[in-house]
């Protein structure tokens, strides 16, 4: 079972769903979908509890479109998020690193995972990495 993010290729908005089988998701989805859509992120650790604390993170955030499609930066981290807690970083992690991260953070934080080239990569990644390592996520 895995936590899947699947990005809408023309809009941006992506579906944060659960699934035996991401990439049959993503099959059955799409022809039912006028638009390109392509798997973006999976967690094979993931299951519906996970599924369901994001949606809770992101509406928090209002980014919400419709039903599981989500759209905005904080979306955009978490597509990568989701990468990651494959390795380590788990729901209640991210859940606080994100409540610590203070606005100009998080949109810095979402132009990185575009540009990851950006001027802003190290004092932002230290940041987090500070986040991360004071005990606090």
């Amino acid at each position: 079972m895995a936590v899947y993010a699947i990005r809408n290729t023309r809009t941006g908005s992506v579906k944060i769903g659960f699934s035996e089988d991401p990439e049959d998701r993503l099959k059955t989805l799409q022809t039912a979908h006028e638009d390109d859509l392509e798997l973006v992120a999976t967690c094979q650790r993931g299951n519906l509890k996970i599924e369901g604390q994001l949606h809770e993170i992101l509406d928090g955030w209002e980014e919400r479109v419709r039903g599981e499609w989500f759209r905005g930066p904080v979306t955009n981290c978490m597509v990568s998020i989701i990468n990651w807690m494959n390795t380590s970083l788990g729901v209640d992690a991210l859940r606080t690193l994100l409540r610590r991260l203070d606005e100009d953070d998080r949109n810095v934080l979402a132009a990185l995972l575009e540009t990851p080239s950006s001027d802003h990569v190290e004092p932002v990644s230290l940041r987090i990495a500070h986040l991360l390592s004071d005990g606090s996520c």
